[in-house]
């Protein structure tokens, strides 16, 4: 198989990805990579917000399951007891209350003025936000009821543990994070082949080596953690039981 055959197979193979006729020089090279770079961008920017959400909701919950595991424990002591620690909880509902609403203040000042500056991540800062609210209207009825400690460990647990399994199971961090790398690396590809075409250098095969072991990376990798992610709740199963 000689050089314009091998060209032409990788343009056969990405061209459901890659609306490109061929490749016959450096510069052609330079455009796959730059639109490369553009569809994994646009890749990332889609999966961004899931990936923050399920990122944040363990972060948050678990200022409150800390908060109730803590308390739980406090109660095992014998000097203190269970009682008094209810109604410890009693007493300090008003100023933890405050703390929550100072910590939403400030993420609303914050949205705000990402707002006014024009940034794009804004989106992200309101989701922060409306956790945030969640997080503080659930904590203040969980303090008012008779046996707020379960209930708090049960409701901030069960979040915690099912927005960490969502996350892992249907792979949105690993996604985003799969896109940029793979963003960066086409765009630093893009400005290598650029920099050869400036100093005059010829298409050879080891740069189409090279491209082809791009998008066969990209594609083993996006293969390798589908499976993984949709496997993953099996895959702990399996090895409980192994050790079991």
């Amino acid at each position: 198989m000689n050089m314009q055959d091998k060209l032409n197979k990788i343009n056969t193979d990405k061209k459901n990805l890659f609306d490109e006729d061929s490749i016959s020089n450096i510069d052609d090279l330079t455009k796959l990579m730059h639109k490369t770079e553009k569809s994994l961008e646009k890749k990332a920017g889609e999966t961004r917000v899931m990936r923050y959400i399920f990122r944040r909701i363990p972060l948050y919950a678990s200022a409150g399951l800390i908060f109730f595991a803590l308390c739980l424990l406090t109660s095992f002591s014998n000097e203190i007891g269970m009682e008094s620690v209810s109604e410890w909880i009693l007493d300090v509902k008003d100023f933890i209350v405050t703390q929550f609403f100072s910590f939403c203040g400030l993420l609303f000042l914050r949205f705000v003025l990402m707002i006014l500056n024009g940034k794009s991540k804004w989106c992200e800062e309101f989701f922060s936000l409306l956790l945030g609210l969640s997080i503080l209207i659930t904590f203040k009825c969980l303090l008012v009821y008779e046996h707020s400690i379960i209930a708090g460990l049960v409701l901030y647990g069960t979040v915690t543990l099912l927005a960490t399994v969502i996350d892992r199971t249907l792979g949105y961090t690993r996604s985003n994070e799969r896109y940029l790398l793979f963003s960066n690396r086409a765009k630093n590809m893009a400005i290598m082949y650029k920099s050869f075409s400036k100093m005059g250098v010829t298409l050879r095969e080891e740069h189409i080596r090279e491209c082809g072991k791009f998008f066969e990376e990209l594609q083993l990798t996006k293969y390798n953690d589908t499976v993984g992610d949709s496997f993953y709740l099996l895959g702990q199963l399996e090895k409980r039981l192994g050790k079991a």
